[in-house]
């Protein structure tokens, strides 16, 4: 189980790649003949990542075994370039899941499918700067590991990223979120709860040659309980969890035959290769369903693919 943001970027984490080339280019009379596509309203993101840990703001899911993750995202988008309060809008649709082979993955007939969870929502840009979402989450487990869960996100973010000088740093890239349970809960306790989410990204970008960027980032999230979303025994916390994350990533590109426009992973979108650590420090609750162990150290790899 996982918030899902309306517009997914690619987790920054540190890998090698293969460079590419460039396609020879067109004679200009040629260039000048083709008529200039119309960008398309629909774009996606598909990404497969690997922990050592699987936790859901802060809860312990699973911390042995293989954990696959692959996600799919589309986004359409209505409008874009608007003026006023208003400057664009777009919808999204996607899937998120988690595959294991621990003891999470080890329940009824599709035994290692432990959680597929599906979104969808809508995402409005506010003054050029800013974005607001509504999104509808239903969690679910394949494998009987539990309950069904549904719950609305609210969320804004700011981009602050015209505020610094230079391009080689986003800015903070604030961001809140709002979720509230109304059928089913993901919670700690026995009642529907609401969570609230803080957080930053900021990232770095180093050019380590002319065709490829090195991004570092370093986000960090602060999830708080609303109204009874970490409870346990009857007491709710209100200090869930505080993530510390520490990322690379690299564009993963393959080196094209003479005459071709693009062959291999480039046909079907940009690429990127990723690794990171994030620290995860949990409060009295959260710390008490793992263990007693009040932070743990959670590795990942991550292929992205943005097309």
């Amino acid at each position: 189980m996982r918030w899902h943001a309306l517009v997914t970027l690619p987790i920054p984490w540190l890998a090698s790649v293969v460079s590419g080339q460039g396609a020879e280019a067109l004679p200009v009379a040629a260039v000048s003949a083709v008529p200039e596509a119309e960008p398309s309203r629909l774009s996606g993101v598909f990404a497969l990542t690997l922990p050592s840990q699987y936790f859901f703001r802060g809860i312990l899911q699973e911390n042995q075994g293989l954990i696959l993750q692959p996600s799919l995202e589309l986004n359409y988008s209505l409008f874009d370039g608007g003026t006023g309060a208003l400057t664009s809008s777009t919808l999204t649709l996607g899937t998120w899941n988690s595959v294991h082979n621990g003891p999470s993955g080890s329940h009824g007939t599709l035994e290692h499918w432990y959680e597929s969870d599906l979104y969808a929502g809508v995402g409005v840009g506010l003054f050029g700067c800013g974005k607001a979402s509504v999104i509808y989450s239903a969690y679910t487990s394949p494998n009987d590991a539990f309950p069904a869960v549904q719950e609305v996100a609210l969320g804004l973010s700011y981009d602050d990223k015209p505020l610094w000088a230079g391009d080689w740093f986003s800015g903070l890239q604030p961001a809140a979120t709002v979720a509230l349970e109304y059928e089913g809960q993901a919670d700690l306790g026995s009642d529907r709860g609401s969570y609230a989410e803080l957080g930053v990204q900021p990232a770095f970008t180093v050019d380590l040659r002319a065709d490829l960027p090195l991004t570092l980032a370093v986000p960090i999230t602060f999830g708080c309980s609303l109204h009874d979303y970490f409870e346990r025994s009857g007491r709710d916390d209100t200090f869930g969890y505080l993530d510390v994350g520490f990322a690379a990533s690299l564009p993963v590109r393959l080196r094209r035959p003479a005459g071709e426009s693009d062959s291999g992973l480039g046909r079907f979108g940009s690429w990127t290769l990723s690794a990171g650590v994030n620290l995860l420090f949990l409060g009295d609750n959260t710390q008490a369903i793992n263990g007693g162990d009040e932070a743990e150290v959670i590795g990942s790899v991550a292929l992205t693919c943005a097309f």
